[in-house]
């Protein structure tokens, strides 16, 4: 089922109430709260509905989150999931050597890509959203057309698993990571002209590990993420350091030293000049980004912390983790306050979370082989159940009266 757009009136009307939680069914005849059963209905963003009316909910507010639905179709663990630019789609990855691509206002599985020969480990979408870019352990990357399921390009270099990749912020150049300690930076608009063939030919640096290269990892190289400003990326290995380079030249400008295990996990605040890490070690640590000083070590996690995101509001005011021991926290980044915690949701470790830019949904990626996501419940919202008329959709939202909705402002 697919939802319609929603009138600006109709939003107009229903923007009083605090919603957290949002299921859409049909409009025939009479509706009640009955008909709109828990898991029958397909959860909308209310802000996402309507392309010329901008809604937001007081972001202060929103520690905690509600599970709304789970994606059920890959059969084996989830490693990675990626929103796309549209904040709509989403993209998952898998042990089932699969990508799948989901719509969240409907639920449906839209695309399955197939090709890589082994486990799928990490996804991302170029700024267009019309590819997606995949890391695999059969030591390749892959450049898909989404609409067309069509593979694009198969780029190799790397001598074992490609644990990580990421797109630089301008879309032009796409670094990798890999077992085989080395970071990869490739040309995306010459991969694109090369066509559907195995090439390294448009690798344009590759930074070698150590003891090749003296400033590189001297173990697996776990995630690697551009500055939002580019020209310099972050690194994790299993070293048990966090890394600074440039892009350009592969020149080694700082290395953070905290952790005491594997680093598996980083992200940059909107602003970047803050990053958060998450390690084998249980801990997750906030650094400047400039200095090297950790700013806040965080402790509430009793296993492995696989994944960790900033909540984009408030240049990352807030952020979230998950882990080994199924566990998804919300934490304040300033205070290093636990602002709450999820723990049953996941039959199995929960291994990463991405936020959508909205900032009041987020997904985890689990070893129970499921995606789920979740939605911004204001502290006090309570279980109070609202039906709103949206067009000839009827919308139950999980709401309290309260002016919380504010137009056009975040």
């Amino acid at each position: 089922m697919s939802a319609a757009p929603v009138a600006p009136s109709a939003l107009t009307k229903a923007r009083k109430y605090k919603a957290t939680r949002v299921e859409v069914g049909e409009s025939k005849g009479e509706a009640s709260p009955s008909k709109l059963k828990k898991g029958k209905g397909v959860s909308l963003n209310i802000a996402q509905a309507s392309p010329h009316v901008t809604a937001k909910m007081d972001h202060k507010k929103c520690d905690e989150f509600k599970r709304i639905t789970t994606f059920r179709k890959h059969t084996r663990a989830v490693y990675w999931c990626a929103w796309h630019p549209d904040d709509i789609r989403i993209a998952t990855c898998s042990h089932d050597v699969s990508i799948n691509v989901w719509n969240t206002s409907t639920g449906a599985l839209t695309r399955t890509l197939k090709g890589h020969k082994n486990w799928v480990l990490q996804v991302c979408w170029t700024n267009c959203g019309e590819y997606l870019l995949s890391a695999s352990a059969d030591s390749t990357l892959m450049m898909w057309n989404v609409a067309t399921s069509r593979l694009m390009h198969t780029f190799v270099g790397h001598d074992d698993f490609v644990m990580g990749l990421s797109l630089s912020p301008d879309g032009e150049t796409l670094a990798s990571a890999s077992k085989d300690k080395s970071i990869c930076f490739w040309e995306l608009k010459k991969a694109h002209g090369l066509g559907d063939v195995r090439s390294m030919d448009s690798m344009t640096c590759r930074i070698l590990g150590h003891p090749t290269y003296k400033d590189g990892h001297s173990d697996l190289v776990q995630r690697v993420i551009w500055h939002p400003e580019g020209g310099e990326v972050l690194t994790c290995s299993q070293d048990q350091t966090i890394r600074r380079w440039r892009s350009s030249s592969g020149k080694l400008l700082h290395t953070y030293r905290g952790h005491t295990d594997y680093v598996l996990g980083i992200a940059f605040n909107p602003k970047g000049d803050i990053f958060v890490s998450s390690s084998h070690d249980k801990l997750v640590k906030i650094w400047n980004y400039k200095s090297g000083i950790c700013l806040q070590t965080l402790k509430g996690h009793r296993d492995i912390v696989y994944g960790c995101a900033f909540i984009p509001s408030g240049n990352g005011q807030k952020l979230i983790t998950c882990g080994h021991d199924r566990r998804i926290i919300v934490w304040d980044r300033t205070t290093g306050e636990r602002l709450s915690m999820e723990t049953n949701t996941h039959r199995s470790w929960v291994l990463c979370v991405a936020v959508a830019q909205d900032s009041l949904r987020f997904c985890s990626a689990s070893g129970d082989q499921t995606l789920a996501m979740w939605v911004a419940r204001p502290p006090g919202c309570g279980g109070n159940m609202e039906l709103v008329r949206l067009g000839r959709k009827i919308v139950r939202l999980w709401a309290k009266i309260a002016p919380c909705w504010n137009r056009g402002t975040g």
